[in-house]
């Protein structure tokens, strides 16, 4: 959970330009393929260049659409002198976690229909075979992977501080948000409903 995800509406990651101001050192971007594709791209591209840096911005080739959208995305790329990264949608680390990730999406929105892709994190030999086309891009993710350093504490959970008003508790004001929330589930607020909230 960010300010990314905090500030939105939606409940989804949306960045601002005021994000990539603040929180802009040091960080390595991939543009999504699908941002790509946005007839005003050229002017993100400009201003994450400027925030990030030139040799911190890619263009991520993702596998969604097959072939032929990761050769449109190769050449909007090129067009645009974006190094290529090779990404997957990746959402969890086992096949059998495909389950436990669409009931999150359920929650949610609970119209999300089923997830049918694969979004198990894939190994180096099955991406190399998917991009094999773009040893350039394979080549990149290596390269950002020597430029990171990334260490965690297995075991412990990192959650974000939230401000609360005084003489409330965390449950107090999670259980609000989510009476709040009833309506924007496209639900009407029943005893059935605040019994499974409770």
């Amino acid at each position: 959970v960010s300010a990314m995800h905090m500030e939105n509406e939606v409940g989804s990651a949306r960045i601002k330009a005021e994000h990539v101001a603040q929180y802009g050192k040091n960080i390595i971007v991939l543009i999504p393929d699908a941002t790509l594709i946005a007839p005003s791209v050229s002017e993100l591209v400009e201003v994450l260049q400027k925030a990030h840096g030139i040799k911190n911005v890619f263009a991520r080739l993702g596998w969604n659409g097959g072939k032929d959208r990761q050769l449109r995305i190769a050449g909007i790329a090129r067009g645009l002198n974006l190094p290529l990264v090779a990404t997957d949608d990746t959402h969890y680390l086992k096949p059998a976690d495909a389950r436990a990730y669409d009931i999150v999406r359920k929650i949610a929105n609970s119209s999300t229909p089923s997830d049918t892709e694969d979004r198990t994190f894939h190994s180096p030999q099955k991406l190399e075979e998917k991009y094999r086309d773009y040893p350039d891009a394979i080549k990149n993710n290596e390269e950002i992977v020597a430029r990171c350093t990334v260490e965690l504490t297995l075991g412990n959970w990192i959650l974000p501080t939230f401000e609360i008003p005084a003489n409330t508790t965390y449950e107090a004001e999670l259980r609000k948000a989510a009476i709040a929330g009833i309506p924007h589930r496209g639900l009407t607020e029943t005893p059935e409903i605040i019994e499974r909230l409770d």
